[in-house]
């Protein structure tokens, strides 16, 4: 499998060396049930606030769904918090699991999602959003494996932990941790069974030869009678 560990810094250059597209795939229906396709696009972060008007041209600004497809590659490994700030319904698969399902109009809401996960793997992610009326909100984030801080700090000294300030460590799932076409894994060569022979290469010679002709006899010569033989004269 293709990992992204080593280049995470400088995850957008190896991207484009490796043909990899940042973000993730979009495709918006007409209809709270997927109904009609209008557009499809690519979306670096999701962070959508489209302020009650259409998400897209062609998309009506109420009773449209969207899906989202594509791989979450975490940056390093460790347990993350996923948060999803929504109006109106939303649908979380991770890694072909259903993580949450709010299939439903609701105020905004924000849900939270604990998952492990390992440094340069690449999950398949898969987002739904339907939206009835109203307000349009969409926001995927998450929280980052915490690293282990030092025993003396300003933090320590003044009271404050890392449970106390956990919205610091909170941020928008950047575009370089999405990617909208992971590479499959090359297919094995197909080799012959075992016990079986390769089928024998059947060689034909286009070359033609030319046909020698036949050599020519001489013609036979008529026979002359010897002088001594008398034919007998018809009566």
């Amino acid at each position: 499998m293709l990992s992204v560990l080593s280049i995470w810094p400088q995850l957008s250059c190896a991207q484009t060396a490796a043909g990899l597209s940042p973000g993730l795939r979009g495709d918006y229906y007409e209809g709270l049930n997927f109904e009609h396709l209008v557009r499809t696009q690519r979306d670096a972060r999701l962070d959508f606030d489209w302020h009650e008007q259409s998400p897209v041209p062609g998309v009506p600004a109420t009773s449209f769904t969207v899906r989202w497809t594509g791989w979450l590659v975490p940056p390093v490994t460790g347990r993350y918090v996923l948060h999803l700030t929504v109006d109106d319904g939303v649908r979380l698969w991770l890694d072909q699991r259903l993580l949450l399902e709010e299939w439903r109009g609701q105020y905004l809401s924000v849900y939270q999602v604990a998952v492990d996960l390992q440094a340069g793997h690449a999950y398949p992610l898969r987002l739904e959003y339907c939206q009835y009326s109203a307000t349009t909100r969409l926001l995927l984030s998450w929280e980052r494996p915490r690293q282990p801080e030092a025993q003396a700090s300003w933090r320590t000294l003044w009271g404050l932990t890392t449970e106390l300030m956990s919205n610091r460590y909170r941020e928008v799932v950047p575009a370089r941790a999405l990617i909208s076409n992971w590479p499959p894994a090359p297919r094995p060569l197909a080799g012959p069974r075992p016990g079986t022979r390769p089928p024998a290469k059947l060689v034909t010679n286009l070359r033609q030869r030319r046909a020698r002709p036949a050599p020519r006899l001489p013609r036979p010569q008529p026979r002359t009678p010897p002088s001594h033989c008398w034919r007998s004269a018809r009566p």
